[in-house]
């Protein structure tokens, strides 16, 4: 029963459920007016400029309190720039707000609110004026130095005798004020403003500015300084009678005083360095400079790090020092119970002296010395006594790097000064920073000329050599190969330590040989008496041939040939194995190893050879290289009458005769290289426009495999066009030109075969083609009005006639130019320089896999010299993997260093990663030139990510083994 009325309870409750009707309120509608924008102004910006108007159209609200017209004006200076007529209203209202208000936030915020306005020349004039007129009567501190800070700026910003007058007068008034800060932005504006017509004014300005060094406050007393020399840069007289006065700042409390202090110490000690002054204790006088310098060393060991930075740089600016001066900075004096200790000799000579009992001749002469008070003696040796040991052994690398820097600088200029400093920078090899050790290594090698190494030293030096930073061990090769070595057991210990360093990182091949290079050529006669034992020869027995591609026998003959240079003597010890290695590297490393003619005059003269199509041998001498060059030329030019397929092979032989002219003339080979690349083009486009597919583009006519072929030809030329265009450096204007003429020929003929010959959309190209027109034409007139080319002044014509370009009209309308104006043969004269770069590390010899896990990165150290580029922005590497994908890898801008005008070196870890591999695979690395971003400076769109077309390759291919394997499983 129970269940029977529950049941029927529930079916009322769902029926009165579903019977309820539920109201839902009607809309209400509403009318939305949009405002009319006017034309030419971004609705965005014109809501934001009504915004901006209400806001200073409130400032008229005298309702409001100073925290809201504050907080108001806080909110209009945030919202500026804005356009030039609501900004004329603005100064209007801070103008009248400033007169009507008097509260000091809202003065100070409607002052600088004016500095942010943007102005004319007539405009600032007017503020400034006003500014002088508002503030010359006010009395409360932030209002001054607020109205003071914004006419200093404007008046910056234009040169007006009349108001920087008035401005220095009123800075010479509210100087007076109690206000610390403002006393300083008086000052500030005294030595910015000053005008220098009338010297008398500028000399008392000075003496006013010096009355306040005096101030109790350390930030006026620091600005008095600042400003006196800003005022000296200028051109103002500094006043001898300073310099006993600012002396006493040097001890001051305040780091700020110091600092400003002893950079104006410096600048009176450079001022008047030869100005006689009396010492201390008024005895002798002696050279303002010396004084000078060893007060600046004194600070050296004050306990602010900005002052001792700042005295261990200013002492390497004071080269006009005295030698004894100098000599006492490296002299650190020992101090024993409050007195300088005495050494033995001097304690032994005084007891002589005296006799072992008292003479009886003076009054208590035996009688125990006096006592000394430990007040009035100072622990730290006075004047310049071992200022530089101290600053080298600072405990901040800031100060130990300054003093280094100081210390060469010094040593540049003072050879006796270099000697003495040579066992201190040595010590600083074993300092715990690397950059105050590569300092060090960099300070010894500017000095090089000044000093001789002993065996001692160059012990401490070698220790460094097997430092694992490369710096550290690239600045040791250099340092090496410009010292001067006092004995040939130096020479013998240097070798034996260099190729130790060379087995333990093969990677420093090149820069250990180049030092060789340099130890050979400056100790000529002191290799001499090794190079016996060097070579392993015996006088009775004939030893066995070593291998001349083994680095550590190749570096023993770079000594050794670059030592016979200049030791004639030597070539009676060379043996006809010797002379075989030496044509080998003069043929390798011809850098390195030194033309040795007259040495080896017995075995014959190596000559430059080139071959001849037909067999025969012709010498050349490397002076005629660019007369048989513009040979090659001149029967390219006059080969218009043969027949297109004695034309074609007459091209392909003196192509021939281009590359192995580049390969043994050095001097020409970058021309000769250049002028390949365009002959090559040249034979390309006569091909190109000859082919049956690009006579049939016109007739509609479409064959796949004629037309895959022009594309191919197509793609090659631009590639060729790039590569002379970014690849080579040293073009004159004229010659640069002619291959951007091409080039844009060459887009031209793309944009046809694209239009005629294919599917693809041509929007992109034809877009391409027009900003390239633009930058030739660009070119062209900015460098002298350059007549172009018969192709080029017809194209122009022909885009400066359409109005509307598109690609297929276009490119119908230029069809016929490419037959009608051929490429002219052209001869280049100037000397080009060619990028290109060497891969040292890896270095492509090792089988052995690198193993890592699959999906995770592997780095491969990579080192690669470039030389001749000039913009390394566009560098990339580009790894190629097995699966024929292509990764391009952007260096950072810090992996680059320079080491000359024309060689920079890539040092950097290449991060690789790839899913999982059955087996070792290679991947090859190499450096191209991404030329994507130089060539769509306006539209990035028109030119795909690392298109292949538009990158250079500068370097080889190097092979590294990867094996990628499957990460492990955990298994419980």
């Amino acid at each position: 029963m129970a269940a029977l009325l529950k049941k029927r309870a529930l079916a009322e409750y769902s029926l009165s459920q579903s019977q309820t009707v539920v109201l839902e309120p009607v809309p209400k509608k509403l009318r939305l007016i949009k405002k009319r924008v006017p034309s030419g102004l971004d609705p965005s910006k014109c809501e934001h400029s009504t915004v901006l108007e209400n806001d200073i159209n409130s400032l008229d609200n005298s309702g409001q309190s100073n925290p809201e017209v504050f907080k108001l004006l806080s909110k209009i200076a945030s919202a500026l720039p804005a356009s030039k007529n609501t900004e004329s209203v603005l100064w209007k209202k801070l103008i009248s707000l400033y007169h009507s208000n008097s509260d000091i936030a809202v003065r100070a915020k409607c002052l600088s609110i004016l500095q942010l306005l943007k102005l004319t020349h007539a405009d600032v004039t007017l503020m400034l004026d006003e500014i002088i007129r508002l503030i010359s009567k006010e009395t409360r501190p932030l209002v001054i130095l607020t109205g003071l800070t914004v006419a200093l700026k404007l008046a910056k910003t234009v040169s007006n005798a009349f108001l920087n007058s008035r401005l220095v007068s009123l800075a010479k008034k509210f100087i007076k004020n109690t206000d610390s800060s403002v006393k300083c932005k008086c000052l500030e504006l005294l030595g910015s403003l000053l005008s220098f017509d009338d010297p008398s004014f500028v000399t008392d300005t000075i003496q006013f500015v010096h009355s306040y060094s005096h101030s109790h406050d350390p930030r006026v007393r620091s600005m008095s300084f600042r400003m006196m020399l800003q005022l000296h840069k200028k051109g103002a007289p500094l006043d001898l009678s300073i310099y006993s006065e600012v002396v006493k700042y040097l001890d001051d409390d305040y780091e700020t005083v110091k600092l400003a202090s002893i950079e104006l110490f410096w600048t009176l000690s450079q001022t008047y360095p030869e100005e006689l002054i009396p010492t201390p204790d008024g005895t002798e006088k002696m050279r303002l400079i010396d004084d000078a310098f060893g007060k600046i060393c004194r600070t050296i060991n004050d306990p602010c790090v900005q002052v001792r930075v700042l005295a261990a740089q200013l002492l390497g600016k004071m080269p006009q020092v005295g030698q004894a001066f100098l000599d006492q900075t490296l002299d650190k004096k020992l101090m024993s119970d409050m007195r300088r200790k005495r050494s033995a000799h001097e304690r032994q000579r005084e007891k002589v002296r005296a006799g072992e009992w008292s003479s009886g001749n003076g009054w208590a002469d035996d009688a125990p010395k006096e006592l000394i008070d430990a007040d009035s003696v100072s622990l730290i040796s006075s004047g310049a006594a071992g200022a530089f040991v101290h600053g080298l052994e600072d405990e901040y690398q800031e100060v130990r790097s300054a003093a280094v820097d100081s210390l060469c600088t010094l040593s540049m200029k003072r050879v006796d000064f270099a000697e003495l400093a040579l066992d201190f920078l040595v010590d600083m090899f074993n300092d715990e920073i690397e950059e105050v050790r590569l300092k060090a290594i960099d300070s010894l090698t500017k000095i090089s000329k000044h000093i001789v190494l002993w065996e001692d030293q160059l012990e401490i030096i070698l220790a460094a050599i097997e430092d694992t930073s490369i710096d550290i061990r690239e600045g040791l090769h250099k340092l090496l190969a410009v010292c001067t070595l006092m004995t040939k057991n130096c020479v013998k210990i240097c070798l034996d330590n260099l190729l130790a360093n060379l087995k333990k990182y093969p990677q420093d091949r090149k820069s250990i040989w180049k030092c060789l290079e340099g130890v050979g050529r400056n100790h000529s006669w002191v290799i001499l008496p090794l190079v016996p034992g060097l070579l392993s020869q015996h006088p009775f027995y004939d030893t066995p041939e070593t291998d001349p591609e083994d680095p550590a026998y190749a570096s023993v003959l770079i000594l050794v040939l670059n030592g016979a240079k200049g030791c004639p003597t030597m070539k009676t010890l060379f043996d006809e194995k010797l002379i075989r290695h030496y044509h080998y590297l003069r043929d390798t490393i011809p850098q390195l190893i030194p033309d040795l003619s007259d040495v080896l005059a017995e075995a014959g003269q190596t000559q430059n050879i080139l071959t001849n199509p037909n067999g025969t041998e012709i010498k050349i001498e490397s002076s005629n290289g660019r007369i048989l060059l513009k040979e090659l030329i001149g029967k390219l030019k006059n080969s218009t009458n043969l027949s297109p397929a004695m034309s074609l092979q007459l091209h392909k032989l003196i192509l021939k005769d281009l590359k192995r002219l580049s390969e043994v003339d050095q001097e020409i080979s970058m021309m000769a290289n250049f002028t390949s690349l365009y002959i090559r083009a040249q034979l390309i486009y006569t091909n190109c426009i000859r082919s049956p597919g690009w006579l049939k583009l016109s007739a509609e006519s479409h064959n796949p495999a004629e037309n895959s072929q022009t594309k191919s030809q197509i793609e090659t030329l631009l590639q060729l066009c790039l590569k002379m265009q970014y690849g080579f450096s040293g073009l004159s204007p004229i010659e640069y030109a002619i291959i951007v003429q091409l080039k844009l020929r060459v887009l031209a003929l793309q944009l046809a075969y694209i239009a005629h010959g294919s599917t693809g959309s041509a929007l992109a190209p034809c877009q391409n083609l027009l900003e390239q027109a633009e930058i030739v034409q660009k070119y062209l007139e900015t460098n002298g009005n350059i007549k172009p080319d018969d192709f080029t002044q017809a194209l122009f014509l022909l885009l400066d006639s359409t109005n509307e370009p598109k690609p297929g009209t276009l490119s119908s309308k230029f069809l016929p130019y490419f037959e009608k104006y051929p490429i002219q043969l052209v001869s280049f004269s100037s000397l080009v320089k060619m990028a290109r770069g060497s891969i040292i590390e890896p270095t492509g010899e090792s089988d052995f896999p690198l193993k890592f896990t699959a999906g995770l990165l592997l780095g491969i150290p990579f080192d690669c010299e470039l030389n001749d580029v000039a913009d390394t922005s566009n560098i990339r590497i580009r790894v190629n993997y097995p699966d024929q994908q292509a990764h391009f890898i952007r260096p950072r801008s810090s992996d680059f260093r320079t080491i000359s005008s024309d060689e920079t070196r890539l040092l950097t870890v290449i991060n690789v990663s790839h899913y999982a591999w059955t087996e070792p695979c290679p991947i090859f690395i190499s450096v191209v030139f991404d030329v994507s971003e130089p060539e769509t400076t306006k539209n990035r769109k028109l030119v795909g990510k690392n298109d292949p077309a538009y990158t250079i390759d500068l370097s080889d291919e190097k092979q590294v083994f990867v094996s990628p394997k499957a990460p492990k499983r955990n298994i419980l």
